[in-house]
């Protein structure tokens, strides 16, 4: 006959104040979630469920999309802005070189 093996357990409420053995294991049936402890934390450490992780891997992904959206816009932006700098800066050199041309026709007609 195999052997049964019967892990500690209890509701949410029962593990906050509990401080396991270090490397104990129990079960939270509130959360239905094993429990870690390591002698000194009242409550123990949860591990995460399969359901919780991917939904935490689900949510840096979408994090993560957004802030590549966010770049993209910000560089288009960037690229837009030194186009219009560049376009300013075309015309400046234009006027200047035709004040200059003004003025040497100026002083020619003396």
């Amino acid at each position: 006959m195999a052997t049964q093996v019967q892990i500690r357990r209890g509701n949410n409420a029962s593990h906050l104040t509990f401080t396991g053995a270090e490397g104990e294991i129990t079960v939270d049936t509130d959360k239905d979630t094993l429990v870690v402890h390591d002698g000194s934390t009242a409550g123990g450490i949860p591990l995460a469920k399969e359901s919780y992780a991917n939904a935490s891997f689900a949510a840096a992904n979408t994090a993560s999309t957004t802030a590549s959206a966010a770049f993209n816009a910000a560089n288009t932006a960037s690229t837009t802005a030194n186009a219009a700098f560049d376009a300013a800066n075309t015309a400046s050199t234009t006027a200047s070189a035709a004040e200059g041309n003004a003025l040497a026709f100026a002083i020619a007609l003396g």
